[in-house]
């Protein structure tokens, strides 16, 4: 009767010694997951951001070529009208 207990309590033991074993080694992948992820998530960060920027970037690019565009055509509009207007005048003269 006696050497069952002993049994059991080696195989008891055992599994205990096995499974904090295990344990520890799903810990030890489990927090090298979770620092990749962190690390990832970093770089994830640093490019939405450079993204947001260069963005921003085009967004004033774009802005000051329709400026740009507006001026030439307000110029070619005045400059068209601008001889018109004074073969009208020296006509009146």
């Amino acid at each position: 009767m006696y050497i069952w207990v002993l049994v059991s309590l080696i195989l008891v033991v055992g599994v205990k010694y096995f499974t904090s074993r295990e344990m520890a080694n799903l810990e030890r992948r489990l927090h090298a997951v979770k620092d990749a992820l962190q690390e990832k998530k970093l770089e994830y960060d640093a490019e939405k951001s450079n993204q947001n920027e260069v963005q921003s970037r085009e967004t004033a690019m774009e802005e000051r070529i329709k400026h740009m565009k507006e001026i030439i055509h307000d110029l070619n509009i005045r400059l068209t009208q601008g001889d018109a207007p004074r073969e009208d005048v020296s006509m009146t003269l």
